[in-house]
């Protein structure tokens, strides 16, 4: 397989995907900003004690 081939394709997907990425995340953030916020702070949160969770269980 051609290298530069390969690599254009990649770049495209990727463009193709961030752009439409970005869209839909201006969409959905104006449209469900306060509760993204508050399930994105409930999954870090959720996240910190898991890992704490596991540290302990070594000692």
């Amino acid at each position: 397989m051609n290298i530069v081939f390969a690599v254009a394709c990649i770049g495209i997907t990727t463009l193709v995907f961030s752009m439409a990425g970005v869209k839909i995340g201006n969409l959905f953030g104006t449209r469900f900003k306060s509760k993204a916020e508050f399930a994105g702070g409930i999954i870090l949160i959720l996240v910190g004690l898991k890992i704490l969770f596991d540290h302990l269980r070594e000692v």
